[in-house]
């Protein structure tokens, strides 16, 4: 739909309406008009009504005798009254006593008592009262009665009324359709010489400037909205044109950072590449090393410490006091080294020589952990308190020796209670979170992941036994899970060490 058809939409709601506020406001003050002369008339017929016929039958009958009533009765069918005109009389009780329309069966009567009433008219009142229907063009004028308590009333239908609203109603349409059509052609005129056409050149332009046309101005010399309209425009096709050569100019740039960018990412990658296959190698040389450097030092190392024992059951007592603790320190130190080497081949066992992945009941494996450290755990006196584990898909024995590595270190590290360990799970997403709480003396935030690399220890031997590569071995075998290891802690507050599995069960 074009803008001039819109533009008429809009407008000629509120023409027609306007045009029919003023003819339905000369409808009413025809009808008030029509209506003050029919009452002017009906006052006079009722003067006359009373003067003729009820003022001397009152003065006859001044004890308002049902001779003189019947004959006022009779005289109000028989007074002469206008085409459309009609007496009701109402008793005091509100019956009707008189209806002269004709072919009444009295239900007319009733009708007209309910409107009067509706419209404030008191049956039992002593002043006149008007009113009108304008539904049926009818206007009643009421008189009482007082000294026989009746109520008089003309009912005037006013044929006059009807013809002049049907008069008006063809002029006001006749006026609507003139003034419509004048004012159709008059908006046709306006709006295509300043609204339609500047509007069309807007248009051309605007399309210009959506094809990156930023130098050709509108022809458009109007002062008014539309002039602003089309200076706005032409503002904001600079503004576009000089942002377009900033972008282009932006686009470039970003082009040749994106290739560099690119390229550079490029050699990162392989030098990722690189030097991942060389740590990888390292790694894997570092534990060939391990393994061979630890199995290939356990021979000589045993007949070491089987000589070095030989003397001290031998010769103990019979040399010196230092001889004597020589030897001792030469077997403990042979033990010492013998257990770092167990240590540290079993840490370079954890890749290579891992069991394949199986279905895991942690509460079974908790089981067999606590068994192998029953000794540990009535020693000292330590209460275990479990929950329910889930199960997992796992490497059976790794799985026991992590329990059992920080369970062991929990029974270690006690303070001067005995040790309370808690053992329970939680769910994460994908993954089970196994937390192994204690009530020892804790672990200071500035150690949290120093105690995780191997052979470091925060205390000396002679406080607590170890080699420290106990929670080193816990990372790898955490780390081979795909998991990762972690404690809270604070000095004097007890540890609470949790490691997180992925859970690889089959749902």
């Amino acid at each position: 739909m074009r803008l001039s058809h819109k533009s008429f939409l809009a407008i000629m709601p509120l023409v027609l309406l306007i045009i029919g506020a003023l003819s339905f406001l000369q409808l009413q003050l025809s009808t008030h008009s029509l209506n003050q002369q029919a009452l002017r008339g009906m006052h006079s017929l009722l003067d006359l009504f009373f003067q003729q016929h009820l003022a001397p039958l009152q003065r006859q009958y001044p004890n308002s005798g049902t001779a003189g009533q019947e004959q006022a009765l009779q005289a109000a069918a028989d007074f002469p009254l206008p085409e459309g005109g009609h007496l009701l009389i109402f008793g005091h009780d509100g019956g009707l006593l008189l209806d002269t329309r004709p072919g009444n069966n009295g239900s007319h009567g009733e009708n007209h008592y309910r409107f009067l009433t509706s419209r404030g008219w008191n049956p039992a009142g002593t002043t006149e009262f008007e009113t009108s229907n304008p539904d049926d063009n009818e206007v009643f004028l009421v008189r009482p009665f007082p000294s026989w308590k009746w109520q008089v009333v003309f009912a005037f239908k006013n044929q006059l009324l009807e013809t002049g609203k049907r008069q008006l109603l063809h002029i006001s349409i006749g006026i609507t359709a003139a003034a419509t059509l004048l004012l159709i052609i008059i908006l046709t005129i306006l709006t295509r010489k300043t609204l339609i056409r500047p509007i069309k050149k807007l248009r051309s332009r605007a399309g210009q400037i959506a094809r990156g046309d930023f130098n050709h101005p509108a022809p458009l010399d109007s002062r008014d909205e539309l002039g602003e309209l089309a200076a706005s425009m032409e503002q904001m096709a600079a503004q576009l044109d000089a942002q377009h050569r900033q972008l282009n100019r932006e686009l470039q740039l970003r082009r040749s950072a994106e290739e560099d960018l690119r390229r550079l990412t490029v050699e990162l990658e392989q030098r990722v590449q690189e030097r991942t296959a060389a740590l990888q190698r390292s790694n894997q040389d570092l534990e060939q090393f391990a393994y061979v450097a630890s199995h290939d030092l356990q021979e000589p190392l045993r007949i070491i410490t089987g000589y070095v024992q030989l003397l001290q059951r031998r010769y103990q007592g019979q040399l010196d006091a230092d001889a004597d603790e020589f030897i001792h320190f030469a077997v403990d130190a042979a033990n010492r080294m013998k257990q770092l080497i167990n240590d540290l081949l079993d840490y370079s066992r954890i890749d290579r020589k891992g069991d394949p992945f199986v279905e895991v009941d942690l509460n079974r494996v908790l089981d067999r952990a606590l068994k192998n450290l029953e000794l540990t755990i009535e020693e000292n006196g330590a209460r275990i308190e479990s929950e329910r584990l889930p199960g997992l898909v796992a490497d059976p024995g790794q799985m026991e020796r992590l329990l059992q590595n920080l369970i062991g270190n929990a029974i270690k590290f006690h303070g001067q209670n005995p040790p309370v360990i808690k053992v329970f799970s939680q769910r994460e997403k994908d993954a089970w979170r196994i937390t192994i709480e204690d009530n020892g003396i804790g672990i200071d935030a500035l150690y949290r992941e120093r105690i995780f690399q191997v052979f470091q220890r925060l205390h000396g031997l002679a406080e607590y036994p170890g080699t420290g590569i106990g929670l080193a071995m816990c990372k790898k075998i955490t780390e081979r899970h795909g998991g990762h290891i972690g404690v809270d802690s604070e000095p004097g507050k007890g540890a609470c060490f949790w490691f997180v599995i992925p859970d690889r069960r089959t749902p």
